[in-house]
């Protein structure tokens, strides 16, 4: 019969958390901003490219930034709402209200769904706010709904008195440059970029992310810090965290855990996982032909 559920050794894997090298950086900011809230409350904004790891710094920095619950209470220090496609206020509202715990998230006018939201910041002690894919922003009809939605957020801390963080792709930020209050108001910005290897330093930092990753998997494999495989696996994943995690995952999913891994099983995940048509597959491809893709020398 066919198992309609992931393995417990891939579950236990996706729960574990390899701290990315910038992590206690990108903490200590949150931190900071989270310190600001009830007096003069500071925004953030958290900028990089798909799959280098913001959401799960977020998620991991709700997790360990908890308020204990109460016989009668829960509460919420934290909460990430995603901005929804073609934001708009309501939309917004909408998506803030559901991660709030509202039953009815998207009913009434706007000004009484503001007054429930004002209500259950409250009673969760909500003292940071989060609006995840920010860049959603910029799918906007027009320039007007942007903007609409832009003031809501500075309303939104004003009436609070909580912080909040925009995290998003690079273009975000555009959003950010084009209103000069925003702008002052986010001025603290992190950058979270891929892994590269292109100094020694880089590949230094990427060799020692694997040899973490490697601890997690659990069964034998060959070694992730081996100069070939780094190189291998950099362009598999375009040294992306969220495309490596796939990559493992995939492998663990698919592996028999009493055997090594080998390159042969790195490939089949990565056909599984991520290759698409016409794409070399880096775990079959010659160490020449690899180098030559990253435009390494031979």
């Amino acid at each position: 019969m066919i198992s309609l559920q992931r393995k417990p050794e891939t579950l236990d894997f996706l729960k574990r958390y390899v701290a990315h090298p910038r992590s206690n950086e990108i903490d200590s900011a949150l931190l900071r901003c989270l310190k600001t809230a009830g007096h003069n409350p500071h925004g953030m904004a958290l900028i990089g490219e798909t799959g280098v790891g913001k959401t799960t710094l977020l998620e991991r920095f709700r997790r360990t930034h908890r308020l204990e619950e109460t016989d009668t209470h829960s509460y919420q220090l934290i909460v990430i709402v995603e901005t929804p496609p073609d934001a708009t206020i309501k939309a917004t509202l909408t998506a803030l209200l559901r991660e709030l715990g509202c039953i009815k998230p998207d009913k009434g006018t706007k000004e009484s769904m503001m007054t429930r939201a004002l209500t259950l910041l409250s009673e969760l002690k909500t003292q940071l706010i989060v609006f995840d894919e920010f860049q959603h922003l910029l799918q906007t009809k027009t320039p007007k709904h942007r903007q609409s939605v832009i003031d809501f957020i500075k309303s939104l801390m004003n009436k609070t008195k909580i912080p909040v963080v925009l995290s998003g792709l690079p273009e975000a930020s555009l959003v950010i440059e084009a209103d000069p209050q925003l702008k002052r108001r986010f001025a603290a910005v992190q950058q979270i970029r891929e892994f590269s290897i292109h100094t020694e330093l880089e590949f230094n930092y990427y060799r020692a992310f694997l040899d973490s990753l490697q601890k997690a998997i659990p069964f034998t494999t060959l070694s992730l810090s081996d100069e070939n495989m780094i190189l291998r696996l950099y362009l598999a994943t375009q040294g992306k965290v969220g495309l490596l995690s796939n990559l493992l995952e995939q492998l663990i999913e698919q592996h028999d855990s009493a055997r090594q891994a080998t390159l042969k099983d790195f490939a089949l995940a990565f056909t599984k996982s991520m290759h698409t048509p016409n794409q070399v597959n880096p775990f079959l491809a010659s160490m020449e032909q690899v180098r030559r893709k990253l435009n390494l020398a031979a």
